[in-house]
């Protein structure tokens, strides 16, 4: 009973770290030298600051991890602070001509070695940052050893070690989360987080149900794979990467010769940065189901296709919650708008050709807003009448009706336009075919149905005088 019940409270304690968790360590690379090992993080909370943050680790001899050796602080400088979530930090434990430096992390992911002053200052707990820290710390040992990462305060982040005895001592008395793997570690292997579905993972404690150690599928600075799992950790991360947008909702109205689409804001705590916006595709309705989402890594431009839709604009602002479609749609035919949220500019080291690599732009590929538009045709107009006679001279009053509302009506007789404006009754008195044309405020039109006014002769009346028949031009005098 007493087993379970510790069973149970490790598991609510491992799990009550992970909801405020901030960062973790995904993987880290052991070599003979030193100056070719790194460490891997992963920023899970969003806008954090690493600055004060120590990454440290703990080597043994005897297999059980039992000094705090040294490890690097991260200094108060501005790459450190206002950190997105999802972004990827590679450290490499000395300066190495082979790796690369990458100090720009507008893109999501920063690469840098440990002895850059810029960026990190060296610490010691057993060790002399004058004589034998380069010896000493961040210098993975293959039979065992802990990397830790601690905050500003020295209160423990998170914790990924591999120890080949039941652990005890320094690594028992670290809080979770943390991650043991039951085995050494070979020279030119990493140990990683896999396959690393969600957080949970990067909390799983001592054994080797969530973690890798080999010299194959080492993947740095990306998802971690191996060889039973390949492309699970990649769809955690890409979550982490993309901005969350809740309730998405896109609003439109259409006019004339354009369309405003207006919609809420994705969720932005540090809008400055302008890493965030919007892309906006058209597609028409009877091609959405060849529209395909964004794909991660890839920058679009105005005009670009994804499937069958079409980017009508890139907006680099999650401030900015509105555009206007100059496009003069079809009246009659639906079309389909769709805004997708990003984060991350264009990879800096051209690691971002597959979205499976996690690199670069990131789209949220499943909460976007979506609307439709269509114009619409106004309603038939129906006439009083499909003919009609009168004699010359006379009138007739031609009429039109229909329910929908409209900008303009056209008259025309013999297909030649003689009148225009809002009149819905004309008089006309000349014989001809005649209809008219409304048109809505969208600019989309209706013809009815033609009318024929048919003219009737006038009478023959003759006058006669004395018998003789009176001509046009002839004066009649009376006495």
């Amino acid at each position: 009973m007493k087993k379970i019940i510790f069973l149970i409270l490790t598991f609510s304690l491992s799990q009550s770290f992970l909801i405020c968790q901030s960062v973790v360590i995904s993987e880290y690379f052991n070599s003979n030298l030193v100056r070719n090992e790194w460490t891997e993080l992963l920023v899970i909370k969003d806008n954090i600051s690493l600055v004060g943050f120590t990454l440290r680790d703990n080597a043994g001899s005897s297999g059980t991890p039992d000094s705090w050796v040294g490890g690097i602080r991260f200094r108060n400088h501005p790459l450190w602070k206002n950190v997105r979530s999802g972004t990827i930090i590679v450290i490499n434990h000395r300066r190495n001509t082979n790796y690369n430096i990458d100090t720009d992390k507008s893109d999501g992911y920063v690469e840098l070695d440990a002895e850059n002053t810029d960026y990190f200052e060296k610490r010691c707990f057993d060790c002399d940052t004058a004589t034998d820290w380069g010896f000493k710390a961040l210098n993975i040992a293959q039979t065992s050893d802990i990397i830790q990462l601690l905050d500003g305060q020295d209160n423990h982040v998170h914790a990924l070690a591999h120890i080949p005895v039941v652990p005890k001592g320094d690594y028992v008395n670290l809080p979770y989360p943390k991650v043991c793997r039951n085995s050494s570690i070979q020279n030119n292997s990493s140990l990683r987080i896999v396959p690393g579905t969600n957080l949970a993972a990067y909390s799983s404690g001592y054994g080797n149900s969530e973690n890798e150690e080999s010299n194959s599928f080492i993947t740095k600075g990306k998802p971690n794979n191996s060889s039973s799992y390949q492309n699970y950790n990649q769809l955690f991360w890409r979550s982490l990467r993309h901005p969350e947008w809740i309730s998405p909702n896109l609003r439109i109205e259409i006019f004339h010769d354009q369309n405003y689409l207006e919609w809420n804001k994705m969720t932005d705590i540090f809008p400055d940065d302008n890493l965030s916006g919007y892309i906006l595709v058209r597609v028409i309705i009877d091609s959405v189901a060849y529209l395909n989402t964004p794909e991660d890594g890839k920058i679009y431009f105005v005009g670009d296709k994804i499937g069958s839709g079409e980017v009508i604009a890139v907006i680099n602002n999650s401030n900015l919650l509105n555009f206007y479609d100059k496009y003069n749609q079809r009246c009659g035919t639906e079309y389909v708008y769709i805004v997708f949220a990003f984060r991350f500019n264009k990879d800096d080291l051209g690691e971002d050709y597959e979205p499976t690599l996690a690199r670069g732009r990131s789209y949220n590929e499943i909460s976007y807003a979506q609307t439709n538009a269509i114009k619409l045709y106004p309603n038939k107009p129906k006439l009083n009448a499909n003919q009609f006679e009168i004699c010359k001279g006379d009138s007739f009053n031609l009429a039109a009706t229909f329910n929908d509302n409209f900008k303009e009506i056209i008259w025309f007789r013999n297909n030649e336009e003689f009148n225009r404006g809002i009149a819905k009754e004309i008089i006309i008195k000349e014989n001809g075919f005649y209809y008219c044309k409304v048109r809505n405020e969208y600019g989309c039109e209706t013809i009815s149905d033609t009318f024929y006014l048919r003219l009737k002769p006038l009478p023959k009346n003759d006058l006669f005088v004395n018998g003789d028949k009176i001509s046009n031009d002839t004066t009649i005098f009376k006495c």
